[in-house]
């Protein structure tokens, strides 16, 4: 897998130059513009092709006005297949003539997987056509955004092998095989210190894209169900599979940072009434997404930080109990989430499940804590906006917002353990 990481100067909206907001996928011309070649190899980017979209993979664009080149973020990446290794330099063409109308005078800095390196600069006047990307080790900020891909630390990788795991990392995927690979990779290169194992729950996907998982650069093993029976209870599923005594729940459009891992098993070692810990979740641009959150009296959540651009994450305490934590990047212990019965069902197929769990760790005399050391990469609903645009996601959210205010509005009115629910367990 090839992975090319862009990262603007400068972004625009796309309104400024037409686009069609109806298919988040028209928001890709610039990537839509390019052509890689190499050693006779030559791949052109076109997201508008139904056929290449099982080949390739494009983060940045899920949540347009939020996430991407396009607006808050200023930093994207693009993967696709490619028959072996690049070699040493890559030539990338441009068809900027419209490009350069949207982004005028506008720098890209380039990094690919492989260690290349290069950039285009964009002129109203003198459009780039090409650009040659070489491969360099020793740029400054060399991580990409999913990780360290030149070189994949897997040597504590024991998924496929009888060594016991302290952590069991489980990923849900349905139809989106180059991006669950991209999360297993930026596991795998995070530099994980302790032994850990990745369980890949597949919901219904096609042939094809099932097959693309069972060859996966990094070793996992898959769970196979033939249709989508949702993300709550595929991970229920998993959790009695899986040999770690920590889980930690990872969506697949999460990209672990190194030390994240470590530093939430830290978190149970220093509070003993921990019963959930997550990270800091970060934009693909590194802005900050949350840190933490709160559930209002109405149930409605608050994501502290992500909108407030003098939060500063450096204030905070290095653990510090929340609410909850989004189950984008969760860790809770086995024994623990096996005995409340994971995720509750009624919560299916997504949507407040993890809010849901996390109160009910109160009621075992358990708190969830933000550790502010750890963090990663979070692209927002890369999975549900492809469906009637996001509709779905809302109607859905507040379909199950008034399931979880039947169990929770006393308490979250008063927060006296007295007006805790009852029979949850």
């Amino acid at each position: 897998m090839f992975v090319i990481q862009f990262t603007f100067n400068r972004y625009t909206s796309p309104a400024e130059i037409g686009l069609d907001h109806s298919d988040h996928r028209e928001l890709a011309v610039f990537f839509r513009s390019l052509t890689f070649a190499w050693r006779g190899f030559e791949h052109k980017v076109d997201f508008a092709n139904p056929e290449s979209l099982g080949r390739n993979g494009l983060f940045g664009f899920w949540s347009p006005e939020v996430d991407g080149v396009w607006s808050a973020g200023r930093r994207s990446a693009f993967a696709f297949e490619i028959p072996g290794k690049p070699p040493a330099k890559i030539q990338l063409m441009l068809d900027a003539h419209c490009f350069a109308k949207a982004f005028p005078n506008c720098t890209i800095q380039i990094k690919s997987s492989f260690g290349h390196v290069g950039q285009l600069i964009v002129s109203s006047d003198t459009p780039p056509q090409t650009a040659l990307l070489e491969r360099s080790f020793f740029w400054p900020d060399s991580r990409l955004v999913v990780g360290d891909l030149q070189r994949i630390h897997a040597r504590r990788n024991v998924s496929l092998r009888s060594r016991k795991p302290l952590v069991s990392i489980l990923l849900v995927n349905r139809d989106k095989p180059i991006l669950t690979r991209l999360a297993a990779i930026a596991t795998a290169s995070s530099r994980l210190g302790v032994p850990y194992e990745i369980l890949c729950v597949d919901n219904g996907s096609s042939a094809d894209n099932l097959q693309a998982l069972r060859d996966s650069e990094v070793p996992m093993r898959v769970i196979e169900f033939p249709e989508n029976i949702g993300f709550g209870p595929a991970n229920n599923a998993a959790a009695p599979e899986a040999r770690g005594e920590y889980l930690l729940f990872l969506n697949n459009d999460a990209f672990l940072r190194p030390g994240t891992v470590e530093e939430l098993l830290a978190t149970f070692a220093a509070h003993p009434d921990c019963g959930a810990a997550g990270p800091i979740l970060l934009h693909v641009d590194g802005s900050l997404q949350e840190a933490g959150c709160s559930v209002q009296a109405d149930g409605n959540p608050v994501r502290r930080g992500g909108k407030d651009p003098a939060f500063r994450i450096g204030d905070l305490p290095r653990y510090e109990p929340v609410d909850y934590v989004s189950a984008a990047c969760l860790m809770v212990k086995r024994d623990e989430f096996l005995a409340m019965g994971g995720f509750s069902p009624k919560y299916s197929p997504a949507y407040y499940e993890d809010t849901d769990f996390c109160l009910r760790l109160l009621l075992r005399g358990k708190r969830v804590y933000l550790a502010s050391r750890a963090s990663c990469y979070h692209i927002e609903n890369a999975t549900s906006q492809d469906i009637e645009g996001g509709a779905w996601a809302t109607r859905l959210s507040e379909a199950h917002l008034a399931l979880f205010l039947q169990d929770w509005a006393d308490y979250l009115a008063t927060r006296n353990p007295a007006d805790f629910p009852k029979g949850l367990p």
